[in-house]
């Protein structure tokens, strides 16, 4: 953003196209460790991290507020997604919850718990700094542990951790890949070992039909079904952006790899 904003003091005439692009950043627990295999602590985290501020603060504007799938066709609506409990603003009605819920779990105290992040990209440590503020006000103490990206990687993909501070990014936004990169029980990168066998038995479902309008319905279906059971709190989608000359024609932007 800095960098665009200096191209286009000095050169005012250059072209910006900015894009969503399907990769969000997320904090991911490990579902096979305590107390994240408590569907109410994953809750109570998700509803307390204030996903509007993550965007202002991290991302500079630059991002846009999502559920599982990519913004577009296949995503909740944006006016449903900013209606439900952790995605409505204001935040005090969903922090009173969260240290309800903390407390039914046995942890009205909070607790401590690591996170892993990128650290050689400075974006992933700031952003890691601003959930842990946000998720201090539940008692919920981040110690965040900075990593290369290649050691990171190595440790997301052992699944030795707590929580997975960085984003994810996905070759196309359709639901064949988010689903089977994510969310089913062997998805590759599905780290954090969640396992929902109606989620399974859905996609399964969605691949053989094909109307375009049920298959839509099936996959807002099993989004909700994600949303219920907590799986990670998506921030936001990022957006990217690309500049250049006026005399280039016909330029499309793609996607960035994060």
């Amino acid at each position: 953003l800095q960098e665009r904003e200096i191209l286009l003091k000095e050169n005012p005439t250059i072209v910006v196209q900015s894009r969503t692009n399907p990769v969000h950043q997320s904090f991911f627990p490990n579902h096979t460790r305590k107390p994240w295999s408590d569907v109410r602590v994953r809750k109570a985290a998700d509803l307390v991290i204030d996903r509007q501020a993550l965007v202002q603060i991290v991302a500079q504007g630059e991002g846009e507020v999502g559920g599982f799938m990519p913004p577009g066709p296949w995503a909740i609506p944006q006016a449903e997604l900013l209606k439900l409990p952790g995605y409505r603003q204001p935040k005090d009605q969903d922090i009173a919850e969260a240290k309800k819920l903390l407390a039914e779990a046995g942890y009205p105290n909070g607790f401590k718990v690591n996170m892993i992040t990128r650290g050689d990209i400075k974006f992933y440590g700031d952003q890691s700094v601003v959930v842990k503020d946000q998720l201090r006000q539940i008692g919920i103490d981040i110690s965040i542990q900075l990593m290369e990206t290649g050691a990171f990687y190595a440790r997301q993909a052992s699944t030795d951790f707590d929580v997975d501070g960085a984003g994810f990014g996905l070759a196309i936004a359709d639901p064949d890949i988010t689903f089977a990169e994510l969310f089913l029980t062997n998805a590759g990168a599905n780290w954090g070992k969640y396992s929902n066998p109606k989620i399974d038995e859905l996609f399964v479902k969605q691949m053989q039909t094909m109307d375009p309008a049920e298959r839509k319905k099936i996959v807002l279906d099993m989004q909700r079904i994600l949303m219920d059971d907590y799986v990670r709190t998506v921030y936001y989608w990022s957006v990217y952006s690309a500049v250049h000359w006026p005399q280039v024609k016909n330029f499309v932007f793609g996607r960035c790899r994060s």
